[in-house]
């Protein structure tokens, strides 16, 4: 399953490296879909309000994906605060760059999640970040498999248990994991067996989560069209 972590990258808030006292100030994830209309990129309503609120205080804090700043504001296709969710512009080049591609889903959109589904998704928890200097940041990715709790009209439940996660890259061992911030925005995949290949199909994307109970709320992806607009209700 590591194929998820080719579908995902981490975002983060950064001011320029050439400044003094210059950091990360948050991270979070992107998700990478192709609908089969349009190609985007996928994350949290709360991840790019928070960019905003923070650009207010960091005039010069960029958007980042890997090492590319993205000038987020004239990229958005939809957002919806109802949602949590965003989609903007990723052109195939700056995929190259990022190493990732987009998910080709046959069919959009894809089957809601159901209870006791097996998920598969792969991210980059801010408490895993580490910056090695001005100019260097490592992301340790780790890989999970779970089953969906619950299912509603609205959202799915998945309830961590680290038993079944697996460590891709990093110094740092799961069992470390206390803290979940930096998942949102991460796609929620499931293993389609109906098609000659079996293939990853993104089902949803993780919008809430709490660390003591280890719940994660997940909207279903199919508030998204296939043209990238969210629906507003």
């Amino acid at each position: 399953m590591k194929l998820c972590l080719t579908y995902v990258s981490f975002v983060y808030f950064a001011e320029s490296p050439n400044k003094q006292g210059s950091r990360i100030h948050a991270n979070g994830t992107c998700s990478f879909v192709d609908t089969g209309t349009s190609k985007f990129a996928i994350t949290n309503h709360h991840v790019i309000e928070g960019f905003r609120t923070k650009q207010l205080q960091f005039p010069e804090l960029n958007f980042q994906i890997g090492s590319e700043i993205i000038d987020i504001e004239n990229r958005i296709i939809s957002e919806s605060e109802y949602h949590d969710l965003v989609t903007f512009r990723i052109t195939d080049e700056e995929m190259a760059k990022f190493g990732k591609t987009f998910c080709f889903c046959r069919d959009w959109p894809p089957l809601d999640a159901v209870n006791d589904e097996a998920i598969f998704f792969a991210g980059y928890p801010g408490e895993f970040r580490t910056q090695l200097s001005p100019n260097e940041v490592e992301f340790q990715s780790i890989l999970m498999t779970e089953v969906v709790k619950s299912s509603s009209p609205d959202k799915f439940t998945i309830v961590f248990d680290k038993s079944n996660w697996m460590k891709l890259d990093g110094p740092r061992e799961v069992s470390e994991l206390t803290h979940y911030g930096g998942l949102s925005g991460t796609a929620i995949f499931r293993l389609n067996e109906k098609y000659p290949i079996h293939t990853l199909e993104p089902i949803g994307i993780i919008y809430e989560g709490g660390n003591v109970l280890n719940i994660q709320l997940v909207k279903h992806i199919s508030f998204i069209n296939k043209d990238g607009v969210i629906k507003q209700s």
